[in-house]
């Protein structure tokens, strides 16, 4: 059998149909990101206290995250949609921003969140946990973004952080105002 590419989530589930969504409620084409829709019998029928139309479109479970089919079929995660920045009109993904900034020798965790921007709409920022004795700054973050993403992508402000808030299961919490 053909190895599963780096970071793919694999093929969809037997039995369980997948689809990616755009904001129009149509299908994206192929390559394109798009909210996971699910349907069939392994399919959740809801959450505990939650209105089944929070989440569903008719039988569409409507996941809550972004993803793109590869080439072979196999699906890619990109995102939670809810954490999406909207930037000038484009949709920038902060997990990509994350992916890049941990490479930067000086940074141990970080995590990327949108903030209001009177120009864009919204812009990154991004919450720095340094390694031992670092102080980034947010032009040595830019300097390293360059030829990394492209410059709408690169975060305009950065907040360094002793920790980032976590639930019981580790998990990084949703960040916002009150910890930046």
């Amino acid at each position: 059998p053909d190895l599963i590419e780096a970071r793919s989530c694999g093929t969809p589930v037997p039995f369980t149909l997948t689809r990616l969504v755009g904001p129009d409620g149509c299908d994206v084409p192929d390559g394109d990101v798009g909210e996971i829709w699910a349907a069939g019998p392994a399919i959740t029928p809801g959450y505990w206290g939650r209105d089944k139309v929070e989440v569903f479109e008719g039988d569409w479970f409507r996941t809550g995250d972004l993803g793109r089919f590869g080439p072979g079929g196999d699906l890619y995660m990109v995102d939670r949609l809810r954490e999406i920045i909207r930037s000038g009109g484009t949709n920038v993904y902060p997990a990509e921003i994350e992916q890049v900034l941990i490479g930067h020798p000086a940074v141990r965790e970080v995590a990327v969140v949108a903030v209001p921007d009177a120009r864009f709409g919204e812009v990154p920022l991004a919450v720095v946990v340094p390694k031992d004795g670092a102080q980034p700054t947010l032009e040595e973050l830019d300097e390293f973004t360059r030829g990394r993403l492209a410059r709408y992508k690169r975060p305009r402000h950065v907040v360094l952080a002793d920790e980032l808030p976590r639930n019981a299961s580790e998990k990084i919490e949703q960040i916002g105002r009150a910890h930046v």
